[in-house]
């Protein structure tokens, strides 16, 4: 069989030391492709941040480098549309078969068909906040203008049946779904830090945005307050600003201000994880999810975990946690104080834990990514 020439665009991979979800999700996929060993694998990354993206893939896998003036075309919207790419030489030299891009909205260059451009897209909420953001008819311009680009995909790879969903509304794209691995690096030591030193606390692990749905956490952390010894921890980012001032002015109006923590700094991995395994409970009241990361990773470090019932939670978390009416504080409020008071066993945590490791592995992923490429590059 031929071994085909797969380029994984990381032309979007961020400068360290404050990685994004997506970039460790990047390096995940490049680190599965290269072990796996079925496609020659390159990948298109910043000569300036090639270094870093060595360090954590574990190996120096070979790259086409984008300097500082290539770099720039993800600027003009002209040379995305009309496909002009600074690096073509380089494609050719390579023998490059097919590129994979691994994100819908941060992808800086597409390609010609002719390279079997295999797109992943994670959610489509990009799209709910640029047209609360533009005017009517500029926004029409906009999706005009993103359904010309997305034309030039030939494949498209969904990570959830929500996702597939969202993206045959909005753009009619058909897509095939190939759930996520998890990007968490088990591997790493806890390191404890002094907020959470000694502390029993429920946390949440996601943005301050709406759809998030953290205000319905803390008014129901409201209303058991008095009832548990429990402070709320709510780990977030900097995005998203307005929204975080609405969650802290609403912690003020219900007296909440030293029973709630906000922490908005980056964490390391081996932060995180001693987020999770310490935590009391984990809450995930999330409104819209592509997936849903964040419950799977405390599960898998055995935290209990309780999750809003919406449709893409239900499908990623295959009934193995408690699920709640994330529009009800009240409903919410009963099942964390049920969970509180009764936690699973530790033979539960381990049974829950095993599932979602096997599941959602790397090797899964990449193995039915590999059936679906060769599949579309032969048919």
């Amino acid at each position: 069989m031929k071994k085909y020439n797969l380029l994984i665009d990381g032309s979007s991979f961020n400068e360290g030391p404050n990685l994004f979800s997506l970039d460790f999700y990047l390096v995940r996929l490049i680190r599965g492709f290269y072990e796996d060993g079925v496609f020659q694998v390159f990948v298109l990354v910043k000569e300036k941040n090639q270094a870093l993206m060595n360090e954590l893939v574990g190996y120096d896998v070979p790259k086409i480098l984008l300097n500082d003036e290539n770099a720039t075309t993800f600027g003009s919207r002209l040379d995305r549309l009309l496909g002009i790419i600074p690096f073509r030489k380089e494609l050719k030299a390579r023998g490059i078969d097919v590129v994979l891009k691994t994100d819908l909205f941060t992808c800086n260059y597409f390609f010609g068909r002719k390279y079997h451009q295999h797109m992943i897209v994670h959610d489509m909420f990009p799209y709910y906040r640029i047209e609360k953001s533009m005017r009517p008819v500029a926004y029409k311009f906009w999706r005009f203008f993103r359904r010309l680009l997305m034309n030039k995909v030939k494949y498209y790879i969904t990570i959830s049946e929500a996702s597939r969903k969202e993206l045959k509304r909005l753009e009619g794209k058909d897509s095939v779904v190939v759930h996520n691995s998890l990007a968490f690096d088990y591997s790493i030591e806890e390191t404890e830090f002094d907020s959470v030193k000694d502390l029993h606390y429920i946390l949440y692990v996601s943005r301050f945005e709406k759809y998030k749905n953290a205000e319905t956490l803390i008014r129901a952390f409201a209303s058991i307050k008095d009832k548990i010894k429990q402070t709320l921890y709510l780990k977030g980012d900097l995005s998203s600003p307005e929204d975080y001032q609405d969650l802290v002015k609403l912690v003020s109006d219900l007296n909440l201000g030293d029973r709630v923590i906000f922490d908005r700094q980056h964490r390391s991995e081996g932060e995180m994880r001693y987020l999770y395994t310490h935590a009391d409970l984990f809450v995930h009241p999330s409104l819209q999810e592509g997936f849903g990361w964040t419950p799977i990773e405390a599960a898998v470090l055995k935290a209990p975990v309780i999750v809003s019932n919406i449709d893409v939670l239900k499908e990623v978390t295959c009934g193995k946690l408690p699920m709640f009416d994330p529009h009800s504080p009240d409903d919410l409020a009963d099942k964390m104080i049920e969970v509180l008071n009764n936690p699973p066993s530790d033979e539960t945590r381990n049974e829950v834990r095993d599932f979602y490791l096997n599941r959602y592995s790397l090797k899964n992923q990449i193995g039915r990514m590999t059936e679906v490429i060769i599949h579309n590059i032969e048919k």
